[in-house]
């Protein structure tokens, strides 16, 4: 730890002091407290005090922390298992102006919750809509409803009450059910492509492809599949060996954020991401751009104008909102995966976004834009209305 004070000392000294006319007096204090506890394993909330008093003397910021800490990976710092907690400081780029950002995410997220719950109970409440697209459509719903609830509430008390930490199982669970819900978000768009490719390109053989037997069957095959390697993710993270670092440059858990605290060898969780990538979502996004190439084919061909123009609108819509979840998570993936040292805040909003703008979005594209949702939703609010008479 001495070698890595003195590299410490010197960045403050050298550089910061220079440029902000700060004496060693005034700064070597809080160095020597930072490497006291420092010393002592991850940091914790006196640790945490200490680094923000140094950024509100104007002396640290964010990045310089981040660029101290790879400097303390050493193995001299390894520990045998993963820190108690970890510190989520994703955020941190926003300084003073949370409050800015915590009251529209709060009413985004609060108008995402009412949507896809109004959604869902239309789809439940009328029995002309339980039909496989709108089926397809009611789990898109909850399993947004998921995806939001995984990430949004941990970062909204972040901003509200400044709760930066959180605990290793917390942060193994909230992995997990983000992953998993992301994962079960893209194979349920690719069931949802096939559905409207057979309605559209086989209309008339469409009750015999979209069957029962083959929507339990195909979901059960997506869920194995997903559940196999998701459930693998825990148990890397557990065993991989962690150093004096226990600070997330997240606003929640992410998978790769985490790893990258690591000491030890992260090409296993490399070859298994890569996998993940190759299996799932390359070969998902896949079937669902052939499933889209196919219905514009069809759509082309229509003889009526209006009809090509109404089902172009359809599935434009859908590319769109399909193909900008899978590029945020792409790009989240490739973040953190190859070490591009991209900026904090566009760690941090290219993972918000996967919690924030499907969940909403989704609600309007594949339910209040259609006919029959409409309806429902109609005679749902004369059936409130009349009920309040």
């Amino acid at each position: 730890m001495e070698k890595v004070g003195l590299e410490f000392r010197a960045i403050i000294s050298g550089d910061f002091k220079a440029k902000l006319g700060r004496s060693s007096t005034e700064v070597n204090p809080f160095i020597r407290d930072f490497e006291v506890y420092s010393a002592q394993g991850p940091l914790d909330s006196r640790g945490r005090d200490l680094l923000k008093e140094l950024e509100e003397m104007g002396l640290l910021n964010f990045y310089d922390i981040e660029a101290f800490l790879k400097m303390c990976k050493c193995p001299a710092n390894v520990s045998t298992s993963m820190p108690s907690e970890f510190l989520l400081l994703g955020l941190s780029w926003i300084e003073d102006k949370a409050l800015w950002l915590a009251i529209p995410l709060t009413v985004w997220y609060s108008f995402s919750c009412v949507a896809n719950c109004t959604l869902i109970t239309i789809i439940v409440a009328e029995r002309n809509l339980h039909k496989t697209m709108f089926i397809y459509i009611a789990v898109l719903g909850v399993v947004d409803l998921m995806l939001s609830g995984s990430v949004i509430p941990k970062v909204l008390a972040i901003l509200w009450f400044e709760s930066y930490t959180i605990s290793a199982d917390a942060c193994l669970m909230q992995m997990f059910l983000f992953f998993g819900i992301e994962s079960v978000e893209v194979s349920l768009f690719m069931l949802m492509s096939y559905d409207r490719y057979a309605a559209i390109c086989h209309p008339l053989r469409y009750p015999s492809i979209i069957t029962n037997s083959f929507i339990l069957k195909s979901a059960l095959i997506l869920f194995t599949r997903n559940m196999i390697f998701l459930s693998t993710m825990p148990y890397l993270t557990i065993w991989m060996p962690y150093c004096m670092s226990n600070i997330v440059p997240n606003s929640f858990c992410e998978h790769l954020a985490v790893i990258k605290l690591s000491c030890g060898d992260r090409t296993p969780n490399n070859i298994f991401m890569l996998a993940l990538v190759c299996i799932h979502t390359v070969a998902d996004c896949g079937l669902i751009g052939l499933s889209y190439l196919f219905i514009l084919r069809v759509v082309l061909s229509l003889a009526s104008s209006e009809a090509r123009k109404k089902a172009f609108n359809t599935c434009s819509t859908h590319i769109i909102i399909i193909g900008f979840f899978v590029s945020a998570c792409i790009f989240s993936f490739l973040v953190y995966m190859f070490d591009t040292n991209a900026p904090l805040y566009i760690q941090t909003t290219s993972t918000l976004l996967i919690g924030l703008v499907p969940p909403l979005l989704n609600p309007i594209a594949f339910g209040i834009r259609m006919k029959e949702i409409r309806q429902g939703l109609k005679k749902l609010t004369l059936q409130i209305h009349h009920q309040r008479l």
